[in-house]
């Protein structure tokens, strides 16, 4: 499909064309460019601006973007071919645009953190992952194919929607995690395992999604934190959620766009304020917030921003059950 008048399309296997930006332009005629404003977030999800497929309104769109930075990508690109591991048509403008909005559009600084991205991906045989995931799809549930899913998922369900055709969320519930039992079933490089697996899987889903639309797509994490107490927390399941997370914030720029939790009484607030938030990127810390969505109307319509009200759990404030 045609996105936004960007140059992406749809080939005949159902592979996306690499996406390029517009010719480097030179800063004299920079000067006299009127650059396209960026999008405010309507405080409202709308799904009807432009497209009406279930993903959220926010942010500019890619095409206005490439074009925008257009320098600083051809800057990057001239980087990047110096980097092991760099392909030029599988490392398109859009898959360098995410590192340069990652790294406050400084080249130098884009380029290090993708060349770490791409020797993480070598390291721990990301490509082999990758046409896994590949072949098995984005419907919701598929992530029931993964390594140690038997064992993970009855005692850390993760409710997965939007892969294919809409707003990629993922949802917990703290009344279903049982992280101690996990943590007794699995070791940490089990963990670390399952979730290079899902990373890829959102990241892919994602990057079609972004194509699709025209706009770069995130994922949206969504916990419910009633109930959290003293039994439900584990230093070792956060100690595995930080080894996980260990390399991969650089393999993956802009795959996070919020992380929202929800209902969290005094405990939770404590344990996240004292314990979790620590151990965390400081980039993924950015992108998380603590909302009221049951008793706020301001904080439900902070999450409506991103996830239709059809498509929010009940216990968030929303009317899927």
């Amino acid at each position: 499909m045609g996105c936004h008048g960007s140059k992406m399309r749809s080939g005949a296997d159902g592979d996306f064309a690499p996406v390029s930006a517009p010719a480097s332009t030179s800063k004299p005629a920079l000067e006299g460019r009127v650059r396209a404003p960026a999008r405010q977030r309507v405080g409202v999800y709308n799904a009807d601006v432009g497209r009406g497929d279930g993903i959220a309104d926010v942010g500019p769109t890619i095409a206005s973007l490439l074009a925008e930075h257009a320098d600083s990508l051809a800057e990057l690109r001239v980087l990047a071919a110096g980097v092991e591991g760099y392909e030029r048509t599988k490392h398109d403008d859009l898959y360098l645009l995410r590192y340069l909005l990652s790294h406050k559009l400084q080249p130098r600084a884009a380029v290090k953190a993708f060349a770490s991205g791409l020797a993480w991906r070598r390291a721990n045989g990301i490509d082999a992952i990758a046409q896994v995931v590949k072949e098995a799809g984005f419907v919701d549930g598929v992530h029931s194919q993964f390594p140690q899913y038997g064992k993970i998922n009855p005692r850390l369900p993760m409710h997965f929607s939007g892969l294919a055709d809409g707003q990629p969320t993922v949802y917990f519930s703290v009344r279903e995690l049982k992280l101690a039992e996990l943590m007794r079933e699995i070791t940490v490089a089990d963990y670390v395992l399952y979730s290079q697996y899902l990373n890829e899987m959102v990241h892919q889903a994602t990057d079609a999604a972004s194509r699709r639309t025209g706009r770069i797509v995130k994922l949206v994490r969504l916990i419910d934190a009633t109930g959290v107490g003293w039994h439900t927390l584990n230093m070792k399941y956060f100690s595995a959620v930080t080894a996980a997370a260990r390399g991969s914030e650089d393999a993956y720029p802009q795959l996070l766009g919020y992380f929202f939790m929800c209902n969290a009484g005094r405990m939770a607030r404590t344990f996240w304020e004292n314990a979790a938030r620590p151990l965390l990127p400081s980039r993924m810390v950015e992108k998380s917030a603590l909302l009221e969505p049951l008793t706020s109307e301001a904080d439900l319509q902070r999450l409506l921003v991103w996830v239709p009200l059809a498509k929010l759990p009940a216990q968030l404030g929303g009317g899927k059950v």
